[in-house]
């Protein structure tokens, strides 16, 4: 009787956790698009997954409709949009997507008290310890270090959607890839949620990679270690198979995607010891701008683990899980600057976003403050009563509530008021955005760095995102080589609003006149839109020299002639990544001097240009053997056809497609080509895993071959 009244006390706190989250969360559910982080490309990725599968396409293989092309839904964690979509479509598309992407985007915040209680279960932590980790894990504050606190998916944070649903893959994953390790039960299921976890977020699938490699290893735990580190081996293989659509592409085009720029190196490269540590210990990991109140439950918990093993000469096997997991990620976020190369044994390679392993900290330290709490109530429920218990649990989490509170309340806030400005303006928005959509090609609207520039205190640009405007002034993902070039861009310099195909730039109020080559076009209110001297996707241009490239030295070179003449005067550099380039044309070492450009006239024009989507078509006329630069990003699967028959593509700075013409007149046709073979792998290796995943559950019950099976 008393088992049962403490389940049903357990599912009614479980339950009350859930309903003051969710009602305190309120604000966090906007249908509209009112966004201006990392959201707003998110949906992009949606609505495209969405447009792709109504039209018959590849949902996991197509190029961006903005600049420049690049198919980044082949390379980045599709998860999470091919969920909205699908939920989208399982609604027969009764409810608009944006309203289906918040309300996802809304329980994945609001369900993580849940599913730490699930994890925690699986994990074999007392009712008590995971209830507490349960009421603990949405009160994690920071200044932003990209865990698993509000901060990393609320308005006023980074609206990092792909991770707000890794984290309960992760969680999830670890609960049950536990109990496959210890017990050899749902070792198929285990992996299936960790390569779904690996499909949703990369570094949480990671993360979930190594922990469940170290439960294998931990002392104490049931079953021999060789029979530990079979089932880890089959997880991870199911695992493995369930990502392969995943991880594949990303080989394959590895050496397309940007490394960390100068100023992004830390991410990758993490904090350092000396940084980790101290925001460690002075809280600012778990209980940033307030009292260290999880912080020191946290270690509560590691002082009632010692003293219990003091004791009983005995730990817990989800309580050493919890002291291990917590050692070893804090020492992996010490990063490059404490390991170095070191950290290859890990397989962390050098692009790898180390600083988010910070979360597997914040996952570890919850559990302990969670063992942490329910020590410390349950001391004062022996004591005294269950009443008392629950006031000092009230009274101890009181800060980081209203802490927490108000934090909400503040992103609110910051909404609304940026919806007011936005309505105070809307018809002068409407005029600007219809006017820029009428002409077509790329949005200038001014740098990040431009203070003056702003609609409701954030960026003007980011207004123009979320109003599905091809603008290039600033994008959150960046995996694509061209956008590295962006910080270079000079706005005063004719060319380079050629060279990206700016057609319309948009502009606050200038102290001075605009430049001389910027032709006013409309003004809306304080908004100024000019006509700029982008001329469309494709061009003729001279070929000078071809230098060996690769994405390390992509920079250094596209700078130089980014900067240089040559840009004004079509004179385009061929960037060797693979080799291939003709033997016939004249070449130069990446650090020589840029040649110069032999020719004084046009090298041709462009005429009749059309198209959209995945399929460009042009007439050029090429007044010498010349290249066609077509300015989207160079892929493998971008195809050329030169007057209807196919031709090889090469790699144009600043890293365009470029296709070789003779002197003359020609229609030119670029058309991308998916990939058919990813939707294949997807599906093929989820329908394989399932099937492990029934026939495991088969054989187990079977009385005969069951045994043999838990003992492997």
């Amino acid at each position: 009787m008393d088992v049962l009244r403490e389940k049903r006390n357990a599912f009614l706190a479980l339950a009350a956790i859930l309903f003051v989250h969710a009602f305190a969360l309120r604000g966090e559910f906007s249908a509209s698009r009112l966004d201006h982080n990392d959201s707003l490309d998110h949906f992009t990725f949606v609505q495209g997954m969405v447009r792709a599968m109504e039209h018959g396409g590849n949902p996991l293989d197509w190029p961006m409709d903005g600049p420049f092309g690049f198919p980044i839904v082949r390379d980045y964690q599709p998860l999470s949009h091919l969920l909205v979509a699908l939920i989208y479509f399982a609604l027969v598309k009764t409810v608009p997507l944006i309203t289906v992407f918040a309300a996802v985007r809304y329980l994945a915040m609001v369900l993580l008290p849940l599913t730490f209680y699930a994890a925690a279960r699986w994990l074999e932590m007392p009712r008590g310890a995971r209830l507490a980790a349960a009421a603990l894990a949405p009160l994690i504050a920071t200044n932003g270090l990209y865990g698993i606190e509000y901060e990393s998916y609320s308005w006023l944070g980074y609206g990092l959607f792909a991770q707000a649903i890794a984290v309960h893959l992760l969680l999830l994953s670890l609960g049950l890839g536990s109990r496959a390790i210890r017990r050899g039960r749902g070792m198929a299921l285990a992996g299936i949620l960790l390569g779904l976890t690996f499909c949703a977020q990369f570094v949480y699938g990671y993360i979930g990679a190594v922990t469940l490699c170290m439960m294998a290893l931990l002392p104490g735990a049931s079953g021999t270690w060789p029979r530990r580190t079979a089932r880890t081996v089959a997880v991870g293989a199911v695992a493995a198979v369930v990502s392969a659509f995943q991880w594949v592409p990303l080989a394959l085009d590895g050496r397309l995607i940007n490394p960390p720029g100068p100023g992004e190196r830390w991410k990758a490269d993490s904090y350092g010891a000396p940084v980790v540590l101290r925001a460690l210990f002075t809280g600012h990991v778990l209980d940033h701008g307030r009292l260290p109140v999880l912080s020191l439950l946290a270690l509560a918990g590691v002082a009632a683990i010692v003293w219990r093993f003091r004791r009983k000469r005995a730990i817990a096997g989800a309580e050493l899980l919890a002291l291990a997991g917590t050692l070893v990620w804090t020492l992996i976020l010490f990063g490059r600057p404490a390991w170095g190369a070191g950290l290859r044994l890990l397989a962390i390679t050098p692009d790898l976003p180390l600083h988010r392993v910070v979360g597997a900290v914040q996952i570890f330290l919850v559990l302990l403050a969670g063992t942490g709490l329910a020590f410390v109530c349950g001391t004062i429920a022996r004591r005294w009563t269950a009443a008392a218990a629950v006031a000092a649990a009230a009274l101890l989490l009181a800060p980081a509530v209203w802490e927490r509170i108000e934090y909400l309340e503040s992103s609110r806030n910051a909404r609304l008021g940026y919806a007011v400005a936005i309505g105070i303006e809307q018809p002068n928005l409407d005029e600007v955005v219809a006017a820029v959509n009428a002409r077509g090609g790329y949005v200038y609207a001014g740098q990040p760095s431009w203070q003056a520039f702003r609609l409701g205190g954030w960026p003007f640009y980011l207004y123009l995102m979320g109003r599905d405007v091809d603008e290039v002034s600033y994008s959150d993902h960046v995996l694509e080589l061209p956008w590295a070039m962006f910080p270079l861009l000079n706005d005063v310099n004719p060319a380079h609003y050629r060279l990206f195909n700016i057609r319309s730039t948009v502009l606050p109020p200038l102290t001075g006149p605009a430049p001389a080559f910027l032709i006013p076009r409309i003004t809306a209110g304080r908004f100024h839109v000019y006509d700029s001297p982008g001329v469309g996707l494709f061009d003729v241009v001279d070929l000078l020299a071809v230098v060996p490239a690769d994405r390390q030295s992509f920079f250094t070179i596209n700078s130089r002639w980014l900067t240089s003449p040559l840009v004004a005067e079509r004179g385009h550099l061929l960037l060797d990544f693979f080799g291939n380039a003709p033997r016939t044309l004249a070449r130069m070492a990446a650090g020589d001097a840029l040649p110069l450009d032999p020719y004084t006239d046009s090298p041709g024009d462009v005429s009749g240009e059309s198209g959209a989507g995945d399929g460009f078509a042009a007439t050029v006329r090429a007044v010498r053997p010349a290249f066609v630069l077509f300015r989207v990003t160079w892929h493998q699967n971008w195809k050329a056809l030169v007057d209807g028959a196919p031709a090889a593509t090469f790699m144009l700075s600043p890293g365009f497609i470029g296709v070789p013409v003779r002197a003359g007149t020609h229609r030119i046709r670029f058309h991308y080509q998916p990939d058919g073979w990813r939707v294949t792998l997807a599906v093929g290796g989820l329908l394989l895993t399932l099937t492990l995943a029934v026939g495991e559950h088969l054989y187990r019950k079977s009385p005969r071959s069951g045994a043999r099976l838990l003992n492997m």
